[in-house]
């Protein structure tokens, strides 16, 4: 009880010590306030529910009348914004660009799938985008506007913004999608960038990262407490990627950080106390702010996104054919669920390649009656694209046997153009799909998606480590698995 009384006592004593050098500060005019609202993750979920884009541009403008003139304020996107919708898809990105600019996003950091398009789709929008893209570890071969950091002056405050991409890129994208980018690790850039910074002596420090609080430890367990630990000049992070939502928590010592959700959920609110002579942040308070629907949309809003939105409608309703039963991406008796039968004679019969791998990419995923576009999209909303391997007998067991690791998951690929059996300690047996054996001095041509050769977000390191080798002779056709489904349903409907 007394050891209780003394602790109330000595955080008694600090607080009223806060309050009264809070309280001096602000005598001497030396307090300044930054309000920075934060979205991400929002995956071009532009309209069609209460959570959209537009619901929250109309919030965020509201929010922003309310703030007093004295008080600076910055909206930032924390990446995953372009791609994930077909009026997305559809407009190559153009919507998503059209409503940071229209919103007056002040910075937008790059995330992974951002990078889906191509690089010179991105490097095209980015000459459009009025905020500021900061991915300081991502290089191009070519010259962008992108940058690794940048000092805002807001009302008198010096605000240093730095931001890196997704550390884990190359574990998502392979092939076409990462030609003229370069990944470089992030500790390289700090190390680079932070005596510069630190030179111009900031007000405050803010890292705009695309990645969550950690990592799983099949990325090797990347998470930012390393981070603060070497910089805890880092006052606030802003994250994104995990699709989490983190109103506020401590990250290091005192570093504050901050994740806003994802698909136009939610968006973040951070006020910021500074003391303009000191240098310093006195406090930081953050909440998530719900998205609702919204009575009436700011008409600039509506008409940045109208001819998009438009052509989406009608593109969505398009019948492409049609299905006398029910497929669905639920695996029954065989390896093979009926969704992920249909994509791989898809991408058979577009690539000429017997030997496929695919899964069903959604548990949700089916078709029944007429199958639309947006049906089709929804099945498979990324921008995979179908590649080829070459690859042993042997080569193919490694690879079916790390697939059966993951069989209860959507991750599972299945496997097309072989008979596949497994003995009672799990080794793998596999025979041509004519019942003959495979050669063991040959190499099959097999086709997977882009994703699952990057590595599915590190699942198959074993699959990823045999498509970078050179006798695998891996080849990207820049053909969306997504153009190989809607051929293959015209062509063969009704689909059985």
């Amino acid at each position: 009880m007394k050891n209780k009384f003394i602790i109330h006592l000595l955080s008694s004593i600090i607080y009223l010590c806060i309050l009264t050098d809070i309280s001096h500060a602000d005598d001497a005019g030396n307090l300044k306030k930054l309000v920075i609202f934060l979205t991400s993750d929002i995956h071009a979920h532009i309209d069609g529910t209460d959570s959209s884009w537009l619901n929250m541009a109309e919030m965020i403008e509201k929010e922003r009348k309310q703030i007093p003139k004295t008080t600076a304020s910055m909206l930032i996107d924390c990446g995953d914004t372009i791609p994930g919708s077909l009026i997305g898809v559809m407009s190559r990105g153009k919507a998503a660009i059209s409503l940071l600019n229209t919103l007056k996003y002040d910075t937008w950091i790059l995330g992974n799938h951002d990078l889906e398009f191509g690089f010179d789709t991105l490097h095209n929008l980015s000459k459009w985008c009025s905020a500021d893209i900061i991915a300081g570890n991502l290089q191009t071969e070519e010259d962008t506007n992108f940058k690794s950091w940048k000092l805002y002056k807001k009302n008198g405050i010096k605000i240093a913004i730095i931001g890196f991409t997704s550390p884990h890129i190359e574990e998502w994208l392979w092939g076409n999608k990462l030609k003229k980018y370069k990944i470089t690790p992030i500790f390289k850039n700090l190390a680079v960038i932070m005596p510069t910074i630190l030179k111009n002596s900031p007000d405050i420090i803010i890292l705009g990262i695309h990645h969550g609080r950690f990592s799983p430890k099949r990325l090797n367990g990347f998470h930012l407490n390393k981070i603060v630990a070497k910089y805890p000049q880092i006052d606030l992070i802003l994250g994104g990627h995990s699709h989490q939502e983190v109103p506020g928590e401590k990250c290091g010592l005192s570093t504050w950080y901050v994740e806003a959700g994802s698909h136009a959920e939610k968006f973040a609110k951070i006020e910021i106390l500074i003391d303009d002579k000191k240098k310093s942040v006195v406090n930081i308070a953050s909440k998530l702010i719900k998205v609702t629907k919204q009575e009436k949309i700011d008409s600039k809003f509506i008409n940045c996104i109208k001819p998009w939105q438009q052509n989406a409608a009608k593109f969505a309703k398009e019948v492409v054919g049609y299905t006398e039963k029910t497929i669905n991406s639920e695996i029954k008796t065989s390896n093979h669920s009926g969704i992920s039968k249909l994509f791989c004679r898809a991408i058979a019969e577009k690539s000429n390649v017997e030997i496929v791998f695919h899964g069903a990419v959604k548990h949700s995923a089916s078709f029944a009656g007429d199958i639309t576009e947006k049906d089709i999209f929804d099945a498979i909303p990324y921008e995979d694209t179908i590649c080829t391997l070459e690859l042993t007998p042997d080569e193919l067991k490694i690879i079916i046997s790390e697939q059966f690791a993951t069989k209860k998951k959507y991750h599972f690929q299945s496997v097309s153009g072989l008979i596949v059996s497994r003995g009672s300690h799990k080794e793998i047996t596999i025979k041509q799909s004519n019942g003959s054996e495979l050669n063991t001095d040959k190499r099959y041509k097999c086709a997977f998606s882009s994703y699952f050769l990057a590595g599915a977000g590190g699942r198959f390191p074993k699959l990823k480590s045999i498509a970078l080798q050179k006798k695998s002779k891996g080849i990207d056709t820049n053909i969306t698995i997504r153009k190989a489904l809607r051929e293959y349903i015209k062509k063969h409907s009704p689909i059985k």
